[in-house]
């Protein structure tokens, strides 16, 4: 990149966040920018304004005024800085951030206002509100499985192992792969969320079963409002139609859940009837030793 060399007089710091404490927007106004803002705070606190401002509410001229005040700035200096800043917690809000900042804003010998470099960090689940900005998040993910993943709507994690694992929720994905670790090494994390469909199970059977080097599948599944006899249904279709012959065993709990152990059953699917994961992982690992 080549840029146009600027005569710098002053530097600010310039940022809009989310407090990881409350969950609540942070506005930040330092008047030594360029450098890290919390080498700034440390040394320097009272060169650095900071307030949390509801997203329902906003970030005032006044307020932003108030902060440039804080931090010692007066007259044009104070009314260019926070006019800057009133729009980037605008910016902020309009694009649902995670962060927006300027570091640093720069006054010119000539008198101008200017970001020398500035970042904008967007929550990647509210994309679908903002088409404007024309990002495909596919297109980002290198991993072919794990762009699969996204394009079907669950979470898959690719990772180094045999055991593939399809969990109804994160929970329940981890503690499979921690309990599956012990023995074994787990291929994915994979988490379908609350959307337990024919057609989604299918998918995520496809999915899973590209990985090279599968020895196994362990399932994981809980069913409340939402029927895991559907889920139970695309399974076996993928199984019957691709003739899937490595051990695979499923541990289903929730609604429906007698119908659901039948379906998987009559498939040849090994079934966990109990609530401790730890059981449905002892019968897999009785299943590969058996081939041995």
């Amino acid at each position: 990149m080549v840029a146009q060399k600027v005569e710098i007089e002053r530097e600010f710091y310039l940022g809009v966040t989310v407090d990881g404490y409350s969950g609540t927007p942070m506005v930040i106004l330092s008047a030594g920018g360029g450098v890290s803002i919390e080498e700034v705070a440390r040394i320097h606190p009272e060169q650095v304004a900071s307030r949390q401002v509801p997203i329902t509410k906003g970030l005032s001229l006044f307020e932003a005024q108030q902060m440039a005040q804080e931090v010692g700035l007066e007259q044009e200096e104070l009314v260019q800085v926070a006019a800057t800043l009133h729009i980037l917690y605008d910016i902020f809000r309009k694009y649902d951030a995670l962060v927006t900042e300027i570091n640093p804003l720069v006054r010119t010998s000539k008198g101008s206002y200017l970001a020398v470099d500035a970042k904008v960090e967007v929550d990647d689940a509210s994309l679908y509100r903002h088409p404007s900005l024309q990002v495909v998040l596919e297109d980002r993910i290198l991993n072919a499985l794990e762009r699969k993943g996204r394009q079907i709507g669950v979470t898959y994690v690719d990772l180094d192992g045999e055991i593939g694992i399809i969990a109804s929720g994160a929970g329940l994905g981890m503690v499979s792969m921690d309990i599956i670790s012990q023995r074994f090494r787990p291929a994915n994390f994979l988490e379908t969320g609350g959307a337990i469909t024919a057609e989604l199970l299918y998918q995520v059977m496809d999915l899973v079963l590209q990985k090279k080097g599968l020895k196994g599948i362990f399932i994981n599944l809980y069913g409340g409002i939402n029927p895991i006899h559907d889920g139970a249904k695309g399974i076996v279709s993928y199984i019957r139609e691709h003739k899937i012959t490595i051990p695979i065993v499923a541990k289903v709990l929730g609604n429906r859940q007698e119908e659901t152990w039948e379906i998987l059953k009559e498939q040849g699917i090994t079934v966990v009837t109990e609530v401790a994961t730890e059981k449905g992982v002892e019968q897999l690992a009785q299943l590969l030793e058996g081939e041995k």
